[in-house]
């Protein structure tokens, strides 16, 4: 069986590939980030745990507003907000 960040590595992978399959570029900055970021995760760190959450709650958004460029303010204050926690916390 597949060990969960081993799953989430896959997960944000799929999710990259999948955003620019159809053209969601944010979304594959997005994934590509979380499957990065997947490589050095420390599930003991809390820290990190907020990290994750960042990217998943700025996936979220673009989802819900169908926002498929990355440029433009509303993706670049995004892409600031995930910068921000893994600055922060990482």
């Amino acid at each position: 069986a597949a060990k969960p960040l081993d799953k989430l590595y896959h997960c944000a992978n799929h999710v990259k590939d999948l955003a620019a399959t159809f053209n969601y570029e944010l979304m594959q900055h997005f994934g590509l980030s979380l499957r990065e970021f997947a490589k050095k995760i420390d599930i003991t760190k809390k820290a990190h745990h907020i990290i994750v959450h960042a990217h998943m709650d700025v996936m979220w958004v673009v989802l819900r507003e169908n926002i498929k460029d990355h440029g433009g303010p509303k993706a670049e204050e995004l892409k600031k907000i995930v910068a921000m926690a893994i600055e922060k916390y990482s």
